[in-house]
């Protein structure tokens, strides 16, 4: 019943964002833009988003090679594109739970380490997109901006920070949360706690977050790429700013308009992201229906290559506890 209306929920959202799409376009201007492309600009986006794929990878892996450092990268790089497969078909970004347990049953780490390696590098990730958005704002004209840029900024750099903050004290808070475990007599709370704990701390080292952090501004940069090689491609211009705040708008709007494979959401974030920095709404959703292939063709075919080759070992392994 609940999953039946998150999915209704999820095809109203998509269909309200392709009505407000298509009413904003102006056809002949579309077909001309399309028309007049310079698709080996694409080619060079698709190299770019290649690029962000890979940095994700080595993130990851470094979060969980610095738990358990026998995990070699090879064993992280199906849980990961499972996990991007299945969060564009499942709403409220289920597919990182996927990639937890398909991690914790393959390998030696415990479904906790997995846990906190994820954290981390989801922390990491939306800092390191702050960081660049922020430097997109820098390099545009202020009076170029919606009021609606800097509100989603604003809610945004104040998520990361507070995220921050809470990892940073959470370890020194572990005293009064073992103590209520024992209170409550929780065992499976407190060893969950422990672990977590002791994963947290093994993570939140000075190198580790500037590594993480680096790692992150990378990849948000080689996506950004993306947008940047197909707005050449489609205007002839180098439009930088512009089109990271795209990206950016994409990216972050996409946590909250979960749609499945971002179908709508992403080309109406486009577009909002397109009109708060000044460019033409049809050259926007041109913008967005480029991208939008471009991340998700590559990426579930991966995923869907690395679910079906292992889908023998993920049926073996589903009776089996997770650790």
């Amino acid at each position: 019943m609940i999953k039946g209306m998150r999915l209704a929920a999820a095809i109203v959202i998509s269909m309200g964002c392709l009505g407000w799409v298509f009413r904003s376009l102006d056809w002949v201007l579309f077909r001309s833009v399309l028309a007049q492309a310079q698709w080996q600009w694409v080619a060079w986006g698709v190299a770019c988003f290649g690029v962000s794929l890979g940095v994700r990878a080595v993130r990851w892996w470094w979060c969980v090679s610095r738990l358990v450092p026998q995990t070699r990268m090879i064993q992280i790089i199906a849980p990961l594109y499972i996990g991007y497969l299945l969060n564009m078909v499942l709403p409220g970004k289920l597919g990182e739970i996927v990639k937890l347990l398909i991690l914790s049953r393959k390998t030696q780490v415990s479904s906790v380490q997995a846990t906190v390696s994820i954290l981390m590098d989801r922390l990491t990730d939306g800092l390191g997109l702050a960081m660049v958005m922020g430097g997109a704002l820098w390099v545009l004209p202020f009076h170029a901006l919606s009021w609606s840029v800097w509100v989603a900024g604003a809610m945004f750099f104040g998520g990361v920070a507070v995220s921050v903050v809470g990892v940073a004290f959470l370890p020194p808070l572990r005293v009064p949360a073992l103590w209520i475990a024992d209170r409550c007599r929780l065992r499976s709370a407190r060893a969950i706690l422990v672990d977590g704990i002791a994963g947290l701390r093994q993570l939140n080292a000075p190198h580790m977050w500037v590594g993480l952090l680096a790692l992150s501004v990378a990849n948000w940069i080689a996506e950004a790429g993306l947008f940047v090689m197909v707005a050449k491609a489609l205007t002839g211009k180098w439009v930088v700013g512009s089109a990271t705040v795209m990206m950016g708008m994409a990216s972050f709007g996409g946590i909250v308009l979960a749609t499945p494979a971002g179908i709508g959401s992403h080309e109406f974030l486009v577009l909002k992201g397109a009109i708060a920095s000044g460019v033409v709404p049809t050259l926007g959703i041109a913008i967005g229906l480029l991208t939008h292939i471009v991340l998700v063709v590559p990426t579930g075919i991966a995923g869907a290559i690395a679910l079906l080759t292992d889908a023998g070992k993920y049926l073996k392994i589903a009776n089996r506890p997770v650790s």
